[in-house]
């Protein structure tokens, strides 16, 4: 199986979180996995409310569940997330775990990674990405497709890198960060909790708490 953490039990269910475009690609590079793996079994798309998602859940390749559904199957259960913004990856996951649900880390088998990387639960590594020396990834983090992370960059729980960015050496990134697709973070940056990168933008300066910055070079565009 692709999923790292997390491991996927005898007779395990395998649910995904989310409904969305993100979720029906983490669905199909799962596929494969889920077809060859003996007891293993796919539950379906899990969101808070189905009956909302009528729209999207009827283009879904699968059944669209409530977390009380999917959770009906007790301890051989297991998720991967599979939602963009931080704010809703954080709180599914939570509650997806309050539910008795457990986290699985997936990692595409495409992904480049040297030494001493460190991921927490729940983290998405979609594929072509690479990281390569000392890493450490935090819990429920989207690292999506194409992505480069240099060597000792930390970063926060529940961030989402949205594809193609580059993350250069000693970067520091906090929780609940969102990194617009194309993004490029200098060496040594900090950029700090709950702040949006804007699509394309080339940060050269470390970036405040709940800062919004964009551009070549980025700048700031708000505040709170």
């Amino acid at each position: 199986m692709l999923l790292i953490k997390g491991r996927v039990p005898h007779r395990a269910t395998v649910f995904i979180a989310g409904a969305g475009g993100l979720a029906r690609e983490v669905y199909s590079w799962l596929l494969p996995d889920l077809r060859a793996a003996e007891g293993v079994t796919f539950g379906g798309f899990v969101v808070d409310d189905p009956s909302a998602n009528a729209t999207v859940s009827n283009g879904l390749p699968g059944p669209c569940l409530s977390i009380a559904d999917a959770a009906r199957g007790g301890s051989a259960g297991c998720f991967v997330l599979a939602v963009g913004r931080p704010v809703d990856r954080r709180g599914l996951f939570e509650r997806m775990v309050n539910a008795g649900l457990r986290a699985a880390t997936l990692v595409h088998p495409s992904v480049i990674m040297g030494e001493a990387i460190r991921f927490g639960e729940g983290v998405v590594v979609c594929p072509a990405a690479s990281l390569t020396t000392a890493v450490t990834v935090g819990d429920g983090v989207l690292i999506n497709v194409g992505t480069r992370i240099g060597h000792d960059v930390t970063i926060g729980a529940f961030t989402s890198l949205l594809g193609n960015n580059t993350i250069n050496g000693d970067v520091r990134i906090g929780e609940d960060v969102l990194l617009g697709a194309g993004s490029l973070i200098h060496p040594g940056v900090v950029v700090e909790s709950r702040a949006v990168i804007g699509m394309g933008s080339v940060v050269i300066r470390s970036v405040p708490v709940e800062t919004t910055v964009f551009g070549n070079p980025a700048m700031r565009v708000s505040r709170g």
